[in-house]
């Protein structure tokens, strides 16, 4: 008999604990490391960035469109050590400023304009090859203009954005979502991938229509603005999507039938970056809780300038295992970079008391489990 007790125990025991690592939960946790880079004159204090590793030194790029250059911070030593200035109206170079660019790899950049031209520079600022009018098969599409450009198999991939109004959604399934570059001979390719029929509805704009996106191996992880599940397109299978939940605790099930604010109400609510951390194997995606203005307050300002977010953390396989919540007025959402040690946010909220506009702070935060 008391073997057969001692042998439940152990059962119960395994089962208790196979089930508590099934509802494991994380959560993105502040620590007390914090990241400031003394700013040099006219370099703004928002902007775009991006961190790569090179020769082992962490990096980190960042777009400075008043200079029409890409400053370059040594991580560890919280200095800039380089800018890469691209000439505006040079012979072969794209027209138009600078507004969004990706390090590639240690040897490329690309760089969208303002003119919705894409070009390839070098780490000296020289210019590689300039892309005009990228060939799309549909006149919905033109270069994305969001740092979405990524290296994979020889291959330059990077998200589309269509400008062209739209009437109705036999429109926008036609909508390819991503393309290719070949780094060997520069030959354009579009993706099968197109927006999923379910993601058609009459109460959404055309303009509301974007959508970020991640790699993954060979799949492309998709972020719908107004969308409560994320969808996983395998290049190896480009006509199939796999559909998952991944929807903030803070989004109402109906957010893309939810009403839209009018320009003077606030922003309505909507879902932001997905992006990958190769360090902790898992995914972020940003969720922008509604804001509405305060008296005195512009969409300028609320679009630069998001009041309140969250961050959905999920897991390889695209299940959610956590969300955390971060205070309002205090960090800017779509200034953050991951690196080994964790992931870091912008503190630069103009609304943030400890803003100052001649550095680039940020606050690190580690994923832990609850």
């Amino acid at each position: 008999m008391k073997i057969i007790y001692s042998f439940l125990c152990v059962v119960f025991l395994c089962l208790g604990s196979c089930t508590n690592k099934e509802q494991q939960t994380f959560k993105l946790s502040k620590t007390n490391n914090r990241l400031e880079i003394k700013l040099e004159k006219k370099t703004p204090s928002v902007g775009a960035m991006q961190y790569i590793e090179i020769e082992d030194k962490g990096l980190l790029t960042y777009l400075n469109k008043a200079k029409n250059s890409i400053a370059v911070f040594d991580i560890k030593e919280a200095k800039q050590i380089d800018e890469i200035v691209i000439p505006k109206g040079e012979s072969g170079y794209p027209k138009g400023r600078m507004i969004k660019f990706s390090a590639i790899n240690d040897t490329l950049i690309g760089i969208a304009t303002s003119q919705f031209n894409f070009a390839l520079i070098n780490w000296k600022g020289k210019l590689v090859k300039t892309f005009d009018g990228l060939v799309v098969d549909n006149v919905y599409t033109a270069p994305s203009l969001s740092p979405s450009f990524r290296i994979s198999h020889e291959q330059i991939n990077y998200t589309l954005r269509w400008l062209t109004p739209v009437n109705d959604c036999s429109d926008v399934t036609k909508i390819a979502l991503s393309a290719d570059i070949s780094l060997i001979d520069y030959s354009t390719s579009i993706c099968k991938f197109r927006v999923p029929e379910e993601y058609c509805s009459p109460d959404i704009k055309s303009y509301q229509y974007t959508w970020y996106r991640e790699l993954y191996d060979s799949s492309y992880i998709y972020s719908f603005t107004f969308s409560n599940y994320i969808y996983q397109y395998d290049k190896k299978q480009e006509n199939k999507h796999t559909k998952k939940p991944a929807k903030s605790k803070y989004a109402p099930e109906n957010l893309m039938q939810k009403k839209a604010l009018t320009i003077d109400e606030g922003r309505k609510a909507m879902y932001g970056k997905i992006v990958y951390d190769k360090y902790r194997n898992v995914f972020y995606r940003f969720f922008l809780l509604e804001h509405i203005f305060n008296e005195g307050e512009t969409i300028f300002e609320a679009a630069r300038f998001k009041k309140q977010f969250s961050i959905i953390v999920l897991d390889k396989d695209l299940n959610v295992i956590g969300e955390t919540l971060f205070p309002e007025n205090t960090y800017i959402s779509y200034m953050h970079f991951v690196a080994p040690e964790g992931l870091y946010i912008s503190t630069n909220h103009i609304k943030n008391p400890d803003f100052d506009e001649d550095y680039l702070k940020f606050e690190l935060f580690e994923l832990k489990e609850m």
